[in-house]
């Protein structure tokens, strides 16, 4: 399953949103929140080391922006 890691408030992330839903990609969405620093934990850090969002995930394969 594809996880798109993302916030509703930032633009980069909406454009990987909007391909997935138009495209029909099945995914799961998680909101990542900018203003508690989840981008900078070390679980997110994890998915992706540069702390930004969007992050998408598909089993060990994953991109962040």
């Amino acid at each position: 399953m594809t996880t798109l890691y993302f916030h509703p408030l930032s633009t980069p992330s909406l454009y990987p949103l909007f391909v997935a839903s138009a495209a029909g990609v099945a995914h799961t969405r998680k909101v990542v929140n900018l203003q508690a620093q989840e981008q900078k934990s070390d679980n997110y850090l994890a998915i992706n080391p540069f702390g930004r969002v969007p992050a998408l995930v598909d089993g060990d394969f994953a991109i962040g922006e």
